[in-house]
């Protein structure tokens, strides 16, 4: 938001705009549904099956990715919400125009960041993965680059290449990226050393979902209404 209102009133209130409905619809949504690693994975951890914290992780990246695909379609489909927007009097004083910018400016901005959530859920996982093993100093590594990232691509497209929303866009998710990039470099890296534990790919990895999933529906439902309450 900070770098789109630097570009003008009208792409800070269509970049506000996408934002709410991307925390209610999508941000909210996978926030809570990443209660299942919250539970299970200091559960695994702690138990004589701490090998298999990895296939917890692999379980949750998984579901989390059909949860995204799930709410992708009602998510891009917000267009029509926000055609419904009266066109006049959303500015005072403003012509009517005006009001066109800014909805076209955030159903552009809503389609660009369309997968930007799951990045984000992504790294979330890895970092809460890192985080029950003991590993926090790298919790900050990656969240230190997400915001570093992020700021730069932001000046770097919109301040200094005046792409307008498509570099909002870009640097969104590039933001996201970039971290995931670091996150599983590390993850990688201790793996290898041994430091990490991680069981591999397998068959186990697609079965015993459902406990899974009712604790991540029901976190994910209460993550939505009380965003929904907040907005409104």
């Amino acid at each position: 938001l900070l770098f789109a209102g630097h570009i003008d009133k009208a792409h800070l209130d269509g970049v506000g705009l996408a934002n709410t409905l991307y925390g209610v619809f999508v941000l909210a949504v996978s926030s809570g549904y990443s209660s299942v690693f919250d539970t299970y994975g200091p559960q695994v951890h702690g138990s004589a099956k701490s090998s298999e914290l990895g296939t917890v992780l692999t379980k949750c990246l998984l579901q989390g990715g059909l949860v995204h695909l799930i709410i992708l379609g009602p998510y891009l489909n917000l267009v029509y919400v926000i055609d419904m927007l009266p066109t006049e009097g959303l500015h005072s004083g403003e012509e009517t125009i005006v009001a066109d910018d800014f909805r076209d400016i955030a159903v552009q901005y809503l389609r660009l960041t369309a997968f930007v959530e799951y990045l984000d859920y992504a790294v979330m996982m890895i970092s809460k993965y890192f985080a029950v093993q003991g590993q926090t100093k790298f919790v900050y590594i990656v969240s230190g680059a997400m915001i570093a990232t992020h700021v730069a691509a932001n000046y770097g497209l919109v301040s200094v290449l005046n792409m307008g929303v498509n570099g909002l866009g870009i640097a969104a998710i590039i933001g996201r990226a970039v971290p995931l990039a670091v996150s599983l470099l590390i993850f990688i890296v201790k793996v290898k050393r041994e430091e990490f534990v991680w069981s591999g790919i397998g068959f186990k990895t697609l079965i015993g979902w459902k406990p899974m999933v009712k604790l991540g529906v029901s976190g994910a439902i209460n993550c939505f209404a009380e965003m929904a309450l907040y907005e409104i």
